[in-house]
């Protein structure tokens, strides 16, 4: 899908690496419980911007990525850009949406047909139930609420009424019972039919015959979802979880904590084997492949009433006011409020299978549960802003508040000066395992961890707002600091880790910055240092 207006799953306008928004992402698979960390996968969010009424009921993505929702006013269009409606003939809702290739099959509300284009590139309308006027003989069959394509034909079921239409040579079928019909799909070369009452059926010659061991399915079945070893596992009203395969019909285990099935009325395969299930609060299960863990993430707080597969990979989701594009397989987890992220997010530190954040409203701690997955949690002894810590070999921590710098032991905080330094960013030496380098509002300051508490090197100069963001160590002595306005910095600093000197040298190096001194440096694997300015690098 060629999106080119979005907001992303989690909104931040800052520059990578500093996250300015309340979440983060972080890579799946860094610690070593990686299912236990499983956060939100990335996703994007369309609003349709064109006036229709907001309640969306299907989804679906043509051949050319162009995306349709069935709706409330008829089938919403979307090209990555632009959205427009064409409405049907009666006026009414669309309800069901399928693809197959460049044609769009519609189940709409006593009305259901296809779409295509015309020789201008407009889409076109055609209904097909006029075809059965016979059969129907002025009867209503209301909503269309399932489409399933087959080699047969394309068939459209409605709560009594099931119509087949072949596309090939224009011959069409329909069956009618006072009783219900339920789901239809066709899978691994079999056509099947829920006849509620009474069980599965499966298309043979011009009817239906009984599915063996399916007479016990008789209440509604939303769904059926093709599982990784071929069988089928199905959604329904009953809550229960049954799986129809080549032995038989059994009750399928499903992770511990994850709904019932009566909580998804759509679901999708998607290429890993794995199973995303859209639930009505307005979140998305993905249940693994051998069906023995799940991660559910929020999308919206509506009714999510569509899933179908994306072109470039991932799905799409319709809720009742969005589209959602899904990221999948994600290698990236999103960590944001509904997993307890607050505030802005200044810095993040990995210790053993932890990591730790410095916020706007203090230090959290993410931790992974192997059943609801990564959580945040507020650590009591920070109640202000925290920008960064750092673990010390004691065990002790620093703590980089909004104005001043201290340690946590036991769970208490201390400032071991009164000075207000500031303090933004800790940067361990590479080549002294007892000093750490401060990055502050004012310039890089050196800290000493030889004695029994952390001592500070000297301020160059406090009227030099000098904000440090980045650094580079070019030897035990000479420190590069990339600055928010002030340019390129070098400090030198004595085998005591005693400030030499601080000198800005962006200007006689050649560097340009342009009107705002904005630089950050970094350094290459090969050594080579490397300044990136607003004018490039």
């Amino acid at each position: 899908m060629r999106a080119k207006r979005a907001a992303s799953g989690c909104n931040s306008r800052a520059a990578w690496p500093v996250l300015l928004a309340a979440c983060l992402w972080l890579l799946a698979g860094v610690p070593a419980a990686a299912a236990a960390w499983a956060g939100s996968p990335p996703f994007t969010v369309f609003t349709p911007d064109i006036d229709v009424y907001p309640q969306h009921f299907g989804v679906a993505q043509d051949a050319d990525g162009i995306v349709y929702l069935g709706s409330v006013d008829g089938v919403l269009e979307f090209d990555g850009e632009r959205w427009s409606l064409l409405r049907l003939p009666n006026r009414e809702l669309v309800r069901s949406l399928a693809v197959d290739g460049s044609r769009v099959f519609v189940g709409g509300y006593n009305s259901f047909g296809y779409l295509d284009r015309n020789d201008a590139g407009e889409l076109v309308y055609h209904p097909l139930e006029q075809r059965f006027a016979a059969q129907l003989a002025g009867r209503e069959f209301a909503d269309i609420w399932g489409i399933a394509i087959a080699p047969e034909g394309v068939y459209f079921r409605a709560v009594r009424d099931v119509f087949l239409w072949n596309p090939g040579d224009d011959t069409q079928a329909h069956w009618h019972r006072p009783e219900r019909f339920g789901m239809l799909l066709h899978h691994r070369g079999r056509t099947l039919l829920q006849f509620r009452e009474e069980g599965v059926r499966v298309r043979s010659g011009a009817g239906w015959e009984p599915l063996p061991g399916s007479a016990h399915l008789t209440t509604l079945i939303y769904r059926m979802l093709p599982l990784a070893d071929g069988g089928l596992l199905t959604l329904g009203s009953d809550g229960r979880w049954w799986r129809i395969g080549d032995d038989g019909i059994r009750e399928q285990a499903m992770p511990a904590g994850l709904p019932p099935s009566s909580h998804f009325e759509h679901g999708l395969a998607l290429s890993d084997g794995s199973l995303a299930l859209a639930g009505g609060d307005g979140q998305v299960a993905i249940v693994s492949a051998a069906l023995d863990g799940y991660r559910q993430f929020r999308l919206d707080n509506a009714f999510l009433s569509g899933v179908h597969p994306e072109q470039g990979g991932g799905f799409l989701v319709a809720s009742t006011r969005h589209l959602f594009r899904v990221g999948w397989p994600a290698p990236w987890s999103m960590v944001d409020a509904t997993r307890g992220v607050e505030g802005s997010v200044n810095s993040i530190t990995q210790l053993g299978d932890d990591f730790y954040l410095g916020t706007s409203v203090g230090a959290l701690r993410l931790r992974a549960d192997p059943v609801s997955g990564i959580r945040a949690e507020r650590l009591p002894w920070s109640s202000d802003e925290v920008y960064d810590v750092l673990a010390l070999p004691s065990g002790a921590w620093l703590a980089a508040h909004a104005h001043r710098l201290g340690v946590v032991e036991q769970g208490r905080w201390r400032g071991f000066s009164d000075e207000l330094v500031y303090p933004r960013r800790f940067f361990r030496s590479r080549f002294d395992p007892k000093r750490v380098y401060l990055a502050t509002e004012f310039g890089l300051r050196a800290l000493d961890l030889s004695g029994p508490s952390p001592t500070l090197s000297s301020l160059v100069d406090p009227d030099v707002a000098a904000r440090v963001t980045t650094i580079v160590e070019r030897g035990a002595g000479e420190v590069l600091a990339g600055t928010e306005r002030h340019g390129l910095w070098r400090y030198r600093y004595d085998s005591a880790g005693g400030l030499v000197s601080a000198e800005r040298i962006d200007v006689e190096a050649g560097i340009e910055t342009g009107q705002v001194a904005e630089l950050a440096v970094s350094m290459l694997p090969d050594g080579a240092v490397v300044a990136s300015t607003r004018l490039g690098f």
